[in-house]
Parts: C-alpha cells; structure tokens; sequence
C-alpha cells in the first residue's frame, strides 16, 4: 500500500534507527577508492542531486500534453515518497559527517489543494532528519532558481507550485564566510504546459575554515546535455568566474557531462574537459578503476533493483594550486540501499552520493 501524499515528517521521525549506530550502504551501495598512510585529518565534502521526484524529460519534451503529462509527473512524484527518501539521505550525511555537503534539486513543492495548501521543502525535511540524528548543518547559502506554478484541476488539487534550487549545508562546528550564489549567463529555454521559461542554471559557494585553513567549497547543477551549447557556455562560464580565486578550490556538482570513456556519445559534452583544462583535479581518476565508476541515473521511478548507471556525471573536482594535494585523497561512491519500510523498491534520489577526502599536500594551511 502506497503512502499519503504527504506523510506527516514528525511521524516519520518517530521510526527513525538509533542515532548511534547508523548503518552503512552496503554492496552494491559502496564504492570506495583509497590509498596511503593519512597523517592527519581529510577535508571531507560531499555531493548529493536530491532528485525532484519526477521525470522532468516528459514534461518538457516537444507536443507533450499537459492533461497527460502533469498527472503522470504527479503521481510519480507521489510513488517516488521524498519523506522516506530524505531519511536515507541524511543517514549518508550522518554516517560520515563531511565538512559540508553540495545539494542539487534543491526543491520546494507548494500544493493548492480543495483542502489547503501544503508545502514539501526539501531542505526542511532533511534537516528535521539531521538534527534527530544529531548531525547538526547549518544551510550556508540557498539559491532558488526557476518557479513554476501549475494549473492541475484534478485529484482535488488546484495547482502546483514547484521551485528548483542548490544549496550548501556546512557542518555546524566548521566556521564560514563569504557565501555567494548566481546564476549563469546562459540559460536554456524551456516550455512545460505552453508556459515558457529560462531553465535558470547557477552556482552557489562558500569559504570553509577547517584545519587551519581556508577552502573556498563551490556547488554548481549545469544544465542537461539535450541543451549542449548551453551547459558547455556554462562551464566556461564557471571556468572563467572562479580563474582568479586565490584560496585552494573544491568543485562539486551535477554537471552533466559524462566523464567516463564507457558512457553513451550523447551524455557526453566538453564541460568536464573545460574544468579539467581550468586546473581542476578529479578526485575519482585516483581510482584505478575510474573508467567503470559512473553515478546515474536510476529508472525515474526509483524502481530499478540493479542500477542502470552508465554515465558519471556528479563530480568532486580540487585545484589546490603549486602545492597540490596528497596523493592519498580519496572518494566514496554512495548508490544507496532498498527501503525496509515500503513494498515497493525506492532509491534515495536517480543518482548516487559522492564523498570526496582530500588530504592537502604538508604547508599549505593558512597562516
């Protein structure tokens, strides 16, 4: 039996596991990359596409027919149960407690409903999860990018109310500043329901003070390749604005742009070897099975029990400047594990975690 469409969160908070012994993601929901003696602690970072719960391809796809396709996006979104996803996203957080973590799908859901409006925000859920965990992040810095209200006139709701975002959440022990967001110059233009619109694309940052020194944590969802033109200006975009930035530079991100050699011709864009040729180290190359780690995408209804993964298109990405970084920086793929809870399979979002450990290279901490 499938759950109300909005399940209460404080119930659910109620079954939530003992907070001190959070289980790990086991095969196939680990894929961890290590090498070297650590002598000291890892800036540990985070990437995570939180999944706004629908196939937005059918929406946006050219003559799809609204009367069809919103009551299709609507009760996927209400299968795909973000309640009892988020539970599972957090426990990712929780169980390895990274510095701070890059959001993507950032999504706030506002149902016009015959009785009553109710919101779904996504930041507020994972962080009621958090904190009764006793993982305690602090939302550095959130930036909206495109809202869209839907008519719906059907299912007793009268629209929907949906907005996208990117957010970073920094551990609440680790001082930070500077936060900033914007969003790109070039944006794709999209129509869902004869409603057209820029798909706003941007990037969000932040100064991290850890271990002595100063990090500057960039967030960043780049537009899809269907749109190729669009996502590679933005990556020169990206390239560009961060060029000058003086403090060592974590890149994290959705960027839709495949980086595996095994990867369909169409995932694949020049975006990744614009960063690459920027001075942006990839993280998960220090794997000597790099080649085979990818990171999407579940089947959109979260329903697939073997991943259908062919593409790796979430990244950690570091340029650290002449210094460098230890050669013993490392990554760990997240995919995730079955709900125990549901009788149906779920996923916790159609991508996988990435967790970046990044050991700087001796000296290099701010004085």
């Amino acid at each position: 039996m499938r759950r109300a469409f909005l399940l209460p969160v404080l119930t659910v908070l109620l079954l939530l596991p003992a907070c001190t012994d959070l289980p790990q993601s086991t095969s196939p929901g680990v894929r961890l990359a290590v090498g070297g003696v650590k002598a000291a602690p890892p800036i540990t970072v985070m990437s995570r596409n939180m999944y706004l719960g629908a196939d937005i391809d059918a929406l946006i796809a050219p003559g799809a027919d609204p009367r069809v396709v919103i009551p299709q996006a609507l009760a996927q979104l209400q299968h795909n149960d973000y309640v009892a996803r988020a539970q599972y996203i957090a426990m990712e957080i929780a169980a390895r407690q990274p510095e701070a973590v890059g959001l993507q799908e950032v999504t706030h859901y506002i149902f016009d409903t015959v009785a009553g409006v109710q919101n779904l925000d996504y930041i507020d859920v994972l962080q009621l999860y958090l904190t009764a965990m006793g993982a305690h992040y602090d939302v550095a810095v959130r930036q909206n990018n495109v809202t869209l209200v839907i008519p719906v006139g059907a299912a007793g709701i009268n629209s929907v109310t949906y907005t996208d975002g990117d957010a970073i959440l920094v551990r609440h022990d680790i001082p930070w500043s500077n936060a900033a967001h914007g969003h790109y110059p070039t944006q794709a233009e999209l129509n869902v329901g004869g409603v057209t619109f820029d798909n706003l694309r941007g990037w969000n940052a932040v100064t991290l003070h850890v271990n002595g020194q100063d990090i500057r944590f960039v967030n960043t969802h780049m537009e899809i390749q269907a749109f190729r033109a669009v996502q590679e200006q933005q990556a020169r975009e990206l390239a560009a604005m961060l060029e000058d930035e003086p403090l060592p530079t974590v890149l994290v991100g959705d960027f839709n742009s495949a980086a595996n050699p095994s990867a369909p011709a169409e995932a694949k864009t020049e975006s990744y070897h614009t960063l690459r040729n920027a001075g942006f180290a990839d993280l998960e190359l220090r794997d000597a099975h790099s080649n085979d780690i990818v990171t999407c995408c579940h089947l959109a209804d979260l329903s697939d029990v073997v991943p259908t993964f062919d593409q790796r298109l979430d990244l950690v990405l570091a340029r650290w400047g002449k210094a460098g970084f230890g050669g013993q920086s490392d990554i760990e793929i997240v995919i995730g594990q079955r709900f125990p809870d549901h009788d149906y399979f779920l996923w916790p979002s159609d991508h996988a975690a990435v967790f970046g450990k990044i050991w700087p290279a001796p000296g290099l901490a701010n004085n």
